[in-house]
C-alpha cells in the first residue's frame, strides 16, 4: 500500500465504518452460502446444522456489527467523548471476524472458539459503550447496557444449544424480538426527528403511555418468545401480539411518514418500522403453526430488522462522512427489493406451499441484490476518509 492510499484509509476512524462494511459483506456472503448449500451446489462440512448457522449468523454475524457500529458512533456524539478508533476498534472487530471464519471450519474446537470470539465482541462493545454512558451519567441511554448483556447471553445460549433445534429456535426467535425492541427504542428517537427536521414541521410530542407502553409490550413479547410460549399459542399471546402491533402502528402514524414519499431516506425508515406491527399481527394469526410461524417471522427479520439496518447504514454512511443526505438510486431500489424479499419469504410459503423453495430463492435473490447495491454505492465511502478532512 502506498503512503497516499494508506493516509486515505478511513476504515478505523469510527465504529460505523467496519460495522456497516462487515455487516453488508457478511449479509451477502452468508446468504449466498446458505442458498448454495440448500441447492446442493456446495457441501456443508462444519459439525453443526446449517439451519442453526443460518439463523445465528443473520442475528450475530449480520445484525450485531451494525448495532455495535451505530452505538459506538452515536455514543461519542451523545457524551462528547472520543469514539472507539484505531487499534481498539481493530481488535474489537477482529473478534467478530474471527467468529465468522471459525464457524466455517470443520474443526471440533471451532464452535467453542467462535463462541468465545463472539462473546468478546459483544462484551467489548458493551464496555466501550457502557464506560462512556456511565461516565457521562446519561440515564436515558443506560438501556443499551442490559440490552447488549441480553444479546451476549442469547449468543452463548445459542452456541450451547446448537444441536437442540427446538431450543435454539426459541432462542433465535427471542433474539430477533430483542432486535425489534432495540429498533423500537432507537427508532422512536430518530425516525420522528429525522422526518420533522427534513420536512419542516414540528416533531410530535412524546406520549409516555404510548411510547413507553409499546416498548414495555415488546419486552413482554421477548420474554414470552424466550420461554417457548410462541409455539404453544394461546389466546392470551394472540391478544398480546395484536395489542402490541396496534400500539406500534399508532406510534408510527404519529410520525407522519405519509409525507415522506419523495425522500427515500425517510420513507425507507417508516416502511421498515411498519413491518413491526404487520409482522406482530401476522404472528397472532398463524400461531401455533410452527411452519407458518417460521415464515411470518421473516416479516420481522427481513422487513423490519434488515430493512431498518439498510436504511440506517445508508443514512449514517452519508451523514458521518460529510456527504449530502441523498440516497443513491441503486440503494433506493435496494429498499424496495428488501421489502419484497420480506413479503415473498413470509407470504408465499403460506399461500402456495408448493412454491416454498421458489419463495426462498426469489427472496434470497432480492436480499443479495439489495445488499450488493449498498456495497457498490458505499463500500468506498466507508473505506476512505471524509472528503472534507474532518474526523469521522
Amino acid at each position: 500500500m502506498s503512503a497516499t492510499s494508506e493516509s486515505n484509509l478511513g476504515l478505523w476512524q469510527l465504529a460505523f465504518r467496519p460495522g456497516f462494511l462487515g455487516a453488508a459483506t457478511a449479509g451477502v456472503g452468508s446468504l449466498l452460502l446458505w442458498i448454495l448449500v440448500l441447492e446442493g451446489a456446495v457441501s456443508w462440512s462444519p459439525e453443526f446444522p446449517i439451519a442453526w448457522w443460518h439463523a445465528h449468523e443473520m442475528l450475530f454475524g449480520f445484525a450485531m456489527p451494525v448495532v455495535v457500529g451505530f452505538a459506538l458512533t452515536a455514543v461519542a456524539t451523545w457524551t462528547g467523548t472520543k469514539g472507539t478508533t484505531g487499534a481498539r476498534l481493530i481488535l474489537l472487530f477482529a473478534t467478530w471476524l474471527a467468529a465468522r471464519l471459525l464457524l466455517l471450519l470443520p474443526l471440533p474446537s471451532a464452535l467453542t472458539l467462535a463462541a468465545a470470539a463472539d462473546t468478546l465482541f459483544i462484551a467489548g462493545a458493551a464496555w466501550e459503550l457502557g464506560t462512556r454512558i456511565i461516565g457521562a451519567r446519561q440515564a436515558r441511554n443506560y438501556a443499551f447496557i442490559p440490552i447488549l448483556t441480553l444479546f451476549a447471553t442469547g449468543n452463548l445460549l445459542s452456541y450451547a444449544n446448537h444441536d437442540r433445534p427446538e431450543v435454539s429456535l426459541h432462542i433465535h426467535y427471542a433474539m430477533l424480538c430483542l432486535f425489534i425492541l432495540l429498533i423500537g427504542f432507537v427508532g422512536g428517537r430518530v425516525i420522528p426527528f429525522f422526518t420533522s427536521r427534513r420536512l419542516g414541521f414540528e416533531q410530535p410530542p412524546i406520549l409516555p403511555w404510548l411510547d413507553f407502553g409499546s416498548l414495555a409490550l415488546l419486552l413482554i413479547v421477548v420474554a414470552a418468545v424466550a420461554t417457548g410460549y410462541l409455539l404453544e399459542g394461546g389466546r392470551e399471546l394472540q391478544v398480546l401480539l395484536l395489542v402490541t402491533a396496534g400500539a406500534h402502528f399508532m406510534r408510527l402514524c404519529r410520525w407522519q411518514g405519509c409525507k415522506s414519499g419523495s425522500e427515500p431516506l425517510l420513507w425507507s425508515l417508516h416502511l421498515s418500522y411498519l413491518f413491526i406491527p404487520v409482522g406482530l399481527a401476522a404472528l397472532a394469526l398463524v400461531i401455533p403453526d410452527p411452519v407458518a410461524t417460521k415464515s411470518v417471522m421473516h416479516l420481522l427479520a427481513i422487513g423490519a430488522m434488515a430493512g431498518m439496518i439498510l436504511s440506517m447504514m445508508t443514512r449514517v454512511s452519508l451523514g458521518h462522512t460529510g456527504r449530502p443526505l441523498q440516497a443513491a438510486k441503486l440503494v433506493t431500489t435496494s429498499f424496495v427489493l428488501l421489502a419484497l424479499a420480506a413479503l415473498i419469504r413470509a407470504a408465499l410459503p403460506i399461500l402456495l406451499p408448493t412454491s416454498t423453495l421458489w419463495s426462498w430463492r426469489i427472496s434470497a435473490l432480492c436480499w443479495l441484490l439489495a445488499f450488493c447495491g449498498f456495497l457498490i454505492c458505499y463500500a468506498r465511502v466507508l473505506l476512505t476518509r471524509r472528503p472534507d478532512g474532518k474526523p469521522g
